[in-house]
């Protein structure tokens, strides 16, 4: 039964090294990239308090309706924190987790629907498309 049916692994491996090359081109400069970021300071600061102390960071920045936005953004961030003490690479691990799992889930929804070539083909321009790559920061 499974001769009949594509193995799906050479098509992860072709994306896996398609989304490891744009993580590196999207990271490149970082160190030109701001430190004094206030939108980010409580996602900085829940990410510590989780790492130090195991304190559940509870809420984000405000937004622009006056109202905190969900701390989801801290808890991606402390593989980074864990990682590295630079500030402005620690989104990096979270921005790469959730950029390799959207092109992932994105090639696995479209596969068995629409076929192999067009499942590569969507995650393929997803991945190299400035919306692929948007990154962690609400």
């Amino acid at each position: 039964m499974t001769a009949d049916r594509p193995r799906a692994w050479p098509d992860m491996l072709l994306l896996f090294f398609l989304a490891a090359a744009v993580i590196l081109l999207r990271t490149q400069g970082w160190r030109a990239g701001r430190l004094n970021n206030p939108d980010m300071l409580p996602y900085y600061s829940g990410a510590l308090a989780l790492v130090q102390s195991g304190a559940l960071p509870d809420r984000g920045d405000i937004s622009s309706y006056s109202s905190y936005s969900p701390p989801g953004t801290a808890y991606l961030m402390v593989p980074g924190l864990l990682l590295t003490h630079d500030a402005r690479l620690q989104r990096v691990p979270g921005d790469a987790l959730v950029f390799a799992g959207t092109i992932l889930l994105l090639y696995l929804a479209v596969t068995p629907i629409l076929g192999r070539g067009i499942g590569v083909t969507a995650a393929a321009a997803t991945a190299v498309s400035s919306i692929g790559y948007q990154g962690i920061f609400p």
